[in-house]
């Protein structure tokens, strides 16, 4: 069976994502900008990870050269400082910035456009404020860590995660631990400490957080200034993107729970998850073999959908009355939509709803003895069965849905399907995009000549292959980037669709 998959070059460290042509004349215009020959990319390094970055406009490229046993990374062409060893890069979001650390001696600097900042024995990964007006990341000096923040840094501590600006950059958070419990620092203060902390996350607008604390064996969901119900285990800690609500999975054993410096818990067998939502329990389970596997709310924070059920056999105690094992009996994986269970599959993937909030889209497996089909289901309603799909991508501005597939009718060909309507066939086809406006949809193939871009069906001259880790991308005017291999030559292309 054919399943979807980067196609790698044979060549070392190099990543290449490749496609197909049809015989249309292509309709699309390339601009080439020569970057580097294919033995000077180098894939991905430890302590580096990829070494060609995009700007988020696709406007700028910086990328890790190497010169004798040196590197360094080289933004828009210019001659790049060299040093015996680096760190990784990192672009700011108005891709103005670009950011990365450089050993210094025995010491490590972050280097800011160029301009070194302090020196420290160690310093983490840049991250950059969402307006673009300040960075942060994580240092370590004398065995111990700092947050540095523009020209701040905090008090030591044994260790720090998490480090995370709020959506609008207005304030930054992170998890710190001292004296062997962890904290919630915030803008420089100490606002909660717990034997634990894990999981917190920013809203995606506002100014709203949550995260999961332990003290003693109960674990409590922080949300804002609101604590939960203590529980004996948080799991899949999910924010709505509005900030307003907070759904986790909450295990608890015998119904009870202990509290810090209470008596040990009574020991029971019998365990139930519950999944929670602004603290009211919308589900129980306590069946063996049951799992939540994600919850995810809508783009509008209004809808909540979620997947759970039995992966293969369930586990069956023993001894177990009879009348209990038909309850028992696995039913598959369902995604819930506003509490209504979908149909049951061998396996499902993450739902995605679309932009407006009116649909949900996910990818079904089912296996029956030697036989596996899999089904795109949109509104709990499944399509024709297909010998493999990718995740569904929806349109911004619109309600369409986009998806490349295996047809049972051919297992070594591949189609994308977007708003009903299929394409040419493919050896094979994937990285789906949507412009940001709604009115462009392009993907990369492979063919017998090579790999190309499609755009609203129309198809460019083809390369070698693709390279990076991020393959395209549409800037702000709807033309598609990406970093193309022809023969042993790298370029940045820009492709722009012409008119018809």
């Amino acid at each position: 069976m054919k399943h979807f998959k980067s196609i790698a070059l044979s060549l070392s460290l190099c990543c290449a994502l490749c496609l197909a042509h049809s015989a249309r004349a292509a309709r699309i215009s390339v601009k080439q900008t020569s970057l580097m020959t294919i033995d000077q990319y180098l894939g991905t390094l430890d302590g580096v990870g990829e070494t060609l970055l995009v700007s988020p406009d696709c406007q700028h490229i910086a990328l890790v050269v190497k010169s004798d046993q040196q590197m360094g990374w080289q933004v828009d062409g210019k001659t790049p400082k060299y040093f015996s060893d680096l760190g990784p890069g990192q672009w700011s979001p108005d891709s103005q910035h670009f950011a990365y650390s450089i050993p210094d001696g025995s010491n490590w600097r972050m280097l800011i456009d160029g301009k070194p900042d302090n020196a420290f024995d160690a310093v983490g990964f840049p991250l950059w404020s969402p307006d673009s007006s300040a960075l942060a990341y994580i240092a370590h000096q004398r065995g111990k860590s700092l947050i540095i923040y523009g020209k701040q840094k905090s008090q030591p501590f044994e260790s720090v995660s998490h480090l995370q600006y709020n959506a609008d950059g207005t304030s930054l958070a992170a998890i710190v631990r001292r004296e062997g419990k962890d904290s919630l620092w915030l803008d420089g203060q100490i606002k909660i400490t717990a034997d634990e902390i894990s999981d917190f996350t920013w809203s995606k607008t506002g100014n709203h957080f949550a995260f999961a604390a332990r003290n003693g064996n109960a674990w409590t969901v922080h949300h804002d200034d609101s604590t939960g119900k203590a529980v004996e285990e948080v799991q899949l800690l999910t924010l709505s993107p509005d900030g307003q609500h907070v759904a986790y999975v909450a295990t608890i054993s015998g119904g009870t729970i202990v509290q810090l410096n209470s008596p040990a818990p009574r020991s029971s067998n019998s365990k139930s998850l519950l999944l929670i939502a602004d603290e009211k329990t919308l589900d129980t389970q306590n069946n063996p073999g049951f799992t939540y596997t994600g919850i995810v709310y809508s783009p509008d924070s209004k809808r909540l959908a979620w997947t759970a059920g039995y992966f293969g056999q369930v586990v069956i105690p023993n001894p177990v009355a009879e009348s209990q094992v038909a309850a028992m009996k696995p039913s598959g994986m369902h995604v819930f939509i506003d509490g209504k269970a979908g149909p049951g599959y061998t396996n499902v993937s993450a739902p995605v709803w679309s932009a407006d909030s009116a649909h949900l889209a996910y990818g079904a497996v089912q296996i029956s003895q030697n036989d596996i089909k899999k089904y795109m289901v949109v509104d709990g309603k499944p399509s024709v069965a297909y010998h493999d799909i990718t995740q569904p991508v929806w349109n911004p501005q619109a309600s369409t849905l986009a998806f490349a597939t295996v047809p049972e009718t051919s297992e070594n060909k591949s189609i994308v399907i977007n708003d009903g309507k299929s394409s040419a066939e493919y050896d094979t086809a994937s990285d789906l995009l949507f412009s940001a406006d709604g009115k462009y949809f392009s993907y990369l193939a492979l063919d017998s000549k090579g790999v190309f871009a499609a755009i609203n069906g129309q198809e460019s001259p083809h390369f070698d292959g693709f390279l990076g880790n991020t393959k395209s991308s549409f800037d702000t005017s709807g033309h598609l980037h990406a970093i193309a291999l022809k023969g042993t030559k790298v370029f940045h292309v820009e492709f722009s669709l012409g008119e018809k």
